[in-house]
């Protein structure tokens, strides 16, 4: 599907509003960073287990289960991911002063 470059910014805006709702969400459940008791390796295992999530959903979808179910939760999980990476990239900035403001090759 071609989209164009006005549908694609409307997209990614509808994405952003979803990251943004669900880092909201989590930093009221959990509080916010920096945070004392999430080392670089807990972030790490937490992204990792989200990352299990989207994997056991796609093989559902691979084997068995309704694909636009799967698809939707599938996306649900992929926010969560996204929101945990940028929690964590947050944590390190205000903890170790890592930062840059471009990160592509």
């Amino acid at each position: 599907m071609e989209l164009t470059q006005i549908e694609r910014a409307t997209v990614r805006e509808d994405i952003m509003e979803d990251l943004e709702r669900e880092i909201s969400h989590a930093y009221n459940k959990f509080g916010i960073v920096p945070r004392d008791d999430h080392d670089l390796s807990r972030w790490i295992s937490i992204i990792t287990e989200e990352i299990g999530e989207v994997s056991t959903l796609n093989n559902d979808i691979l084997h068995s289960h309704p694909v636009s179910m799967d698809r939707q939760d599938i996306y649900n999980e992929l926010i969560q991911v996204a929101a945990v990476a940028i929690t964590a990239a947050e944590d390190l900035i205000l903890k170790d002063g890592v930062y840059g403001k471009h990160t592509a090759a």
